[in-house]
């Protein structure tokens, strides 16, 4: 659970913090469900205001990195990295493709 009892994870579970990106608005992190396919990308803002726990991150989500308007995951047991375009009014990103790749643990932008 994260302040003011919103979920930092989309499903129930054990699931254990990632690794952190930031944009100049706000700060994102990985939520990995331990191995499963419940893990997720959490935004917080920087000036305040709620969390939001966003779409799932894949399997095993190694790193997480932002360029720009995009966010990049690494997913080293899906083995792809996903591409996220940050909507520049509300800072949530949406899935715009994934790129398959053996095993990443790493995303350099």
């Amino acid at each position: 659970m994260l302040a003011g009892g919103t979920p930092a994870v989309l499903a129930s579970g054990q699931n254990q913090p990632g690794d952190l990106a930031v944009d100049a608005t706000n700060v994102y992190w990985l939520n990995d469900g331990t191995g499963n396919d419940d893990s997720s990308v959490v935004k917080v803002p920087i000036a305040g205001g709620a969390p939001v726990a966003l779409a799932s991150a894949g399997a095993m989500p190694r790193h997480i990195a932002v360029d720009g308007a995009t966010l990049y995951v690494a997913n080293e047991r899906s083995h792809e990295v996903m591409e996220m375009r940050i909507d520049p009014q509300t800072g949530i990103p949406a899935l715009a493709q994934t790129i398959e790749i053996p095993s990443p643990t790493v995303v350099l932008p």
